[in-house]
Order: C-alpha cells, then sequence, then structure tokens
C-alpha cells in the first residue's frame, strides 16, 4: 500500500460508520396477526336450500330416513363397487369399506339427489327435509363395515343438528 492511501479509505469507513450511527434503526416488520376462519354450512353445501340449523335435543325415536339412507348405500355398493370388499360381508349390505371417506361422500351425494338434505359430521350422516327435526345415522363400524338398517339409526333431533 502507499503511503498516504490508508488516510482517505479510513475516512471514507469513518464516514460510513457515523451515517451508520445517525440513521434510525429500522425494526423488523411483526408478524401479522393470526387469521382465525370460521367455517358454515351454506345451504348448498346441506344439499338444499335450507339455511343451518342448530341442534336443541337428540332422542332415539322412529327413524324417518331410514329407506332413504338404505337406497343411498344401495345405489353406493352397486355404482362404486371398488370402494367395497364384498368378499368380507357379514350380510346382504354390511361388508366391508375400502375407501371410508370417499364411501361417507358418495352416501351424501346419493342422499342429495334423491332431494334430502345431507352431511357427514365426520362421525354421523345427519337427514333432514325441513328444519323442523333431523335423524343422524351411523353409517359405518367400528372396524369398517357398512352399518344399514335399523341398526344405523342413531337419533332424532329437534330442530334439525344442521
Amino acid at each position: 500500500m502507499k503511503p498516504g492511501t490508508t488516510l482517505p479509505l479510513a475516512c471514507a469507513v469513518a464516514a460510513l460508520l457515523a451515517a451508520c450511527e445517525n440513521a434510525p434503526a429500522t425494526q423488523p416488520e411483526p408478524p401479522p396477526p393470526p387469521t382465525t376462519t370460521t367455517t358454515t354450512l351454506t345451504p348448498a353445501s346441506q344439499g338444499c336450500g335450507l339455511p343451518a340449523s342448530r341442534r336443541d335435543r337428540c332422542f332415539y325415536s322412529i327413524s324417518t330416513f331410514r329407506p332413504g339412507v338404505d337406497r343411498a348405500i344401495m345405489r353406493v355398493q352397486r355404482e362404486h363397487p371398488e370402494l367395497f370388499d364384498f368378499t368380507q360381508a357379514n350380510d346382504e349390505l354390511s361388508v366391508f369399506v375400502r375407501d371410508v371417506p370417499r364411501y361417507t361422500t358418495l352416501v351424501v351425494q346419493a342422499l342429495r339427489e334423491a332431494g334430502l338434505c345431507a352431511v357427514f359430521d365426520g362421525e354421523e350422516v345427519a337427514v333432514k327435509k325441513s328444519n323442523d327435526f333431523s335423524d343422524q345415522y351411523d353409517i359405518l363400524t367400528a372396524n369398517d363395515f357398512v352399518r344399514w338398517g335399523d341398526g344405523a339409526y342413531a337419533a332424532t333431533c329437534e330442530p334439525a343438528a344442521f
């Protein structure tokens, strides 16, 4: 290095440091607050034009929509045999379900196409035609066999549970 060249470099560094010391400190921007989303069932998601309802009380009574639920299950078995293992059967309709999410989705879809309001809540299928009441059906056993008939009926809720 030549004599006298370090002074301009030192001055430049000193000027830069002084400028940095006088500059306002920038704080990192805080992360945005977490967003919460609320899922509300729309009438279309229920398969009918009825608004959502709130469950008041549920009780065991006489199932109103059991024949329609049975027809929906039979339709899904007939139209989508790939979802089932018919070699594992407890009776005519109670066969092993290979694809539970698709099975429940298609049963709900078949109920809606039959003109009923229907939803699957992760455990049971709720069915209604008005907000006066709904029936709950457990269409799957704990070991993934189809549950149908009187055994599938779980409760009636007044007003409708959804």
